[in-house]
C-alpha cells in the first residue's frame, strides 16, 4: 500500500452542479461498502490510466424510494461516465436500491471527496490528510 497527502494528489474540485446516483445504505448486503465501490471503480484504472476523477460520497437522509432512508450520493468530477459505471455496478447487485438522483452543488462536495483515480491507480481518503492506493 502507497500513501499520498492529499495535496499530492489532483483532486477534481467541481465547479458546476453534478447529477448523483443514490444508494439506499440500509439495503446493502451484509459485505462491506467500499469493497463494492472498490470493484466497480478499479477496472476503469487499468483502462484508461491517463483518467484523473474524484468521486464524492455525500451521505443524507433521503424519501427517494418512497420511505425515509439513510443514502449515500455518488458524485463525480473528471468524468461523467465514471457515474454510470457505479450506477451499473451497484445495480447489479441484487436486493440494492439504486436510483440517478439529484444534481448537488459544488459547495455540497466540499470535504467529501472520497475516492480517487489517477495515474492508473485508484486511491481512497484515510482521514482528512492522507489517501492511500494499493499499488506499489
Amino acid at each position: 500500500m502507497v500513501e499520498k497527502l492529499f495535496s499530492e494528489l489532483k483532486i477534481v474540485v467541481p465547479k458546476e452542479p453534478l447529477p448523483t446516483v443514490e444508494l439506499d445504505m440500509e439495503s446493502l448486503p451484509d459485505w462491506s461498502f467500499d469493497k463494492i465501490v472498490v470493484k466497480a471503480l478499479e477496472p476503469i484504472t487499468s483502462k484508461s490510466p491517463s483518467l484523473v476523477a474524484t468521486i464524492y460520497v455525500i451521505r443524507g437522509e433521503s424519501v427517494s424510494f418512497h420511505e425515509p432512508t439513510d443514502s449515500s450520493f455518488f458524485c463525480v468530477a473528471g468524468s461523467a461516465k465514471i457515474l454510470s459505471t457505479i450506477f451499473e455496478a451497484l445495480n447489479k447487485i441484487k436486493g440494492i436500491r439504486v436510483k440517478y438522483s439529484d444534481s448537488v452543488s459544488p459547495d455540497d462536495c466540499a470535504g467529501h471527496a472520497q475516492y480517487h483515480l489517477e495515474g492508473g491507480h485508484l486511491w481512497y481518503a484515510v482521514d482528512a490528510v492522507w489517501w492511500a492506493s494499493k499499488h506499489k
